[in-house]
């Protein structure tokens, strides 16, 4: 299973002349060499937790004045997504004796 993933920046023009940037994230499960898909997902805000890790809802919206911020996000969130898949178990074998 491969887990595939996409980043955006939604921008918000007001009628005030105010600008307002929100990061998205969204993610799909695929199988075989990520041909068949699997789970789809719709795109989800990035926000900035309490401990200082990146995470991600679809219910909480987090916007910010400049696109840089926005991009700070996102790198934030590839940054503890990697972390999270470095820390997984990638094989179990078993010695016996």
């Amino acid at each position: 299973m491969k887990r595939q993933e996409k980043y955006r920046i939604k921008i918000e023009t007001r009628h005030n002349g105010e600008v307002w940037y929100t990061p998205q994230f969204k993610y799909k499960l695929t199988l075989l060499f990520g041909m068949i898909p699997i789970f789809s997902y719709g795109w989800y805000n990035i926000h900035k937790c309490p401990t200082g890790s990146y995470e991600y809802s679809d219910s909480l919206t987090v916007s910010h004045r400049n696109e840089e911020d926005a991009m700070i996000a996102i790198k934030g969130l590839k940054d503890t997504l990697g972390k999270e898949i470095r820390e997984k178990v990638e094989k179990i074998d078993y010695k016996y004796l």
